[in-house]
């Protein structure tokens, strides 16, 4: 996908829309109409705390840079290291064909309307056929945080069967782990029980086949 690609034409993509619905879903909560029309995905991506960041993280996307040629690297890494060159097009692989397979985005900000994220959480799971996680990828952003990976939190999850003294195990861990920044809108302590709330409560959903996402087959 192109840098100059707007929000827009990112959402109204039928290809987009099929491959890749949790970005999708990312891109829909970014700004008001008029914003998506003149707002690219790139500047999305280099202003560093963009609202598309978490759901590009945990789909592994990798962002083309030029600056005497061009060379790739994972948009974890970028966000690291910020170097000094032109962003011009972020990679995205297909997402498999696994009927297991849920996803998490959910943008918490002081109001429903236009406002400004307090806490951006996304995620992707697979579960195998006996209901333990096979997969996981979390990651958060929001407010004056840098988007990143909770890499510590899948492995606590990956593997593990779903009960509720793990989902316990997790909301605590959480609350009392992590570095969230806080605003002067809410503290760090409050922005961790949000973020603690939404990733147990989409564990949880995994239990039952549910999950905030689609699986391919509703696609």
């Amino acid at each position: 996908m192109g840098a100059f690609a707007t929000l827009a034409e990112c959402l109204n993509s039928k290809m987009v829309a099929q491959e890749q619905p949790l970005l999708v879903q990312a891109l829909a909560s970014i700004g008001a109409p008029a914003v998506r029309n003149r707002a690219t995905l790139g500047g999305n991506i280099v202003y560093g705390k963009g609202d598309s960041i978490p759901a590009l993280l945990v789909l592994e996307a990798n962002v083309v840079l030029y600056h005497d040629g061009l060379a790739t690297m994972p948009l974890s890494e970028w966000l690291q290291q910020k170097p000094n060159a032109l962003l011009t097009e972020v990679e995205i692989g297909k997402w498999p064909d696994m009927t297991q397979r849920f996803w998490l985005y959910e943008k918490v900000g002081r109001r429903e309307t236009f406002t400004a994220s307090l806490v951006t959480v996304a995620g992707v799971a697979v579960l195998d056929n006996d209901q333990t996680i096979k997969e996981l990828k979390l990651a958060v952003g929001g407010g004056e945080m840098v988007p990143h990976r909770l890499l510590e939190m899948e492995q606590r999850l990956i593997g593990k069967p779903l009960t509720n003294e793990l989902l316990a195990d997790v909301y605590q861990f959480i609350k009392q782990t992590g570095t969230l920044v806080g605003t002067p809108f809410a503290t760090e302590t409050y922005l961790r029980m949000v973020l603690a709330n939404r990733i147990v409560s989409f564990v949880d959903g995994l239990r039952g086949g549910r999950g905030d996402g689609k699986t391919n087959d509703s696609l």
